[in-house]
């Protein structure tokens, strides 16, 4: 499986959210306060970011599946096979070549599913 380079990853985003909120926050009354904020509220917004951070990353990952699959068609059937079978769907030549099969597939997207042929 080939890596790829995504954002920051969940525990370098939320490290450095601590170091910026630990940066702006001032003792008071003997707590740890950010001004303007009380500490439910911080510890809410470091929980919301912490869960859209883990649902982004899982949709990274889910697509990152996708694109695998796709990459090692083209890279094994990209010449003749996967064109050939494509141009029934397509509707329209295909030439060999992922980046044939890529402008095909992004013609059809573009025209909502449109065929050459109706």
């Amino acid at each position: 499986m080939t890596s790829h380079h995504t954002e920051a990853k969940l525990p370098e985003i939320l490290e450095d959210t601590l170091r910026l909120l630990a940066a702006s926050m001032r003792h008071s009354a003997g707590q740890w306060m950010v001004p303007g904020w009380d500490g439910n509220c911080i510890h809410d917004v470091l929980q919301r970011a912490e869960s859209a951070l883990k649902a982004r990353d899982a949709e990274i990952e889910r697509l990152r599946g996708d694109a695998e699959r796709y990459q090692w068609l083209c890279a094994n059937y990209g010449e003749t096979k996967l064109p050939c079978m494509l141009e029934p769907a397509i509707g329209d030549y295909i030439a060999d070549g992922k980046a044939s099969i890529d402008a095909a597939i992004d013609q059809a997207r573009a025209t909502g599913g449109e065929t050459a042929n109706g």
